[in-house]
């Protein structure tokens, strides 16, 4: 799994928080505002709106801190079954 991110919002912050306490394997990318990142058509194929966070595992985006921690929540508890 892949975690676009920008350290410096609440929101992105939270997910990498979520990521680091529960030692996911997932890869962290800050992506850089500087060189319009987020407005490349392979980033807006991720999430139309060019907004951070994005999580990418394989095939699948997803987008919105919320759903992402839900998302990681639900991959955590499979792992732990």
């Amino acid at each position: 799994m892949l975690l676009h991110t920008f350290a410096i919002t609440p929101n992105n912050r939270k997910v990498v928080a979520f990521i680091k306490h529960f030692d996911l394997p997932v890869e962290i990318h800050q992506v850089n505002f500087a060189k319009k990142e987020t407005s490349t058509d392979e980033f807006r194929a991720l999430n139309p709106m060019g907004k951070v966070p994005v999580l990418v595992d394989g095939d699948f985006s997803l987008w919105e801190s919320n759903a992402i921690l839900s998302y990681l929540a639900q991959k955590l508890s499979l792992i732990h079954i």
